[in-house]
């Protein structure tokens, strides 16, 4: 399966000389079978890509930049595996759910914030955080 989608990388230079960076990933609703494609595409497969992507970009920036002037509130603790985001190997991520819609969740991680269709390619469980252990005095 094709699975398709764009990243951002940004880097910001802080007042104290060093630089913040944070990553944006993007997934498109898209995937297409290997078959499907393995002969080379058509102009409609080329223009369904490329229309894909562009529209994958749109919403990579609206992601930036609504992060950037702190729209998101961080909600509900999850663990993740897609296979767009580890697609040899079964990884869990966990993470912060910013935006939840009935097709796609937007959440922030240690790899940075990412947005994924609801589709076969992701599931999501709910996680518990465990509170650390009071120290016990001796």
């Amino acid at each position: 399966m094709l699975r398709m989608g764009t990243a951002l990388i940004v880097e910001v230079a802080q007042t104290d000389g060093s630089v913040w960076g944070g990553r944006y990933t993007h997934q498109t609703s898209l995937h297409l079978p290997l078959a499907d494609i393995a002969d080379g595409m058509n102009d409609t497969e080329h223009t369904t890509i490329h229309s894909a992507l562009e529209q994958s970009f749109e919403e990579i920036l609206a992601l930036y930049l609504n992060d950037r002037m702190g729209n998101y509130i961080e909600s509900d603790h999850v663990v993740i595996s897609s296979r767009f985001l580890s697609p040899r190997f079964k990884l869990e991520v966990n993470g912060k759910v910013l935006e939840r819609h009935s097709d796609r969740v937007t959440l922030r991680s240690g790899a940075g914030l990412i947005s994924l269709p609801l589709d076969d390619s992701l599931t999501m469980k709910n996680a518990t955080v465990k509170k650390p252990k009071a120290s016990s005095k001796s």
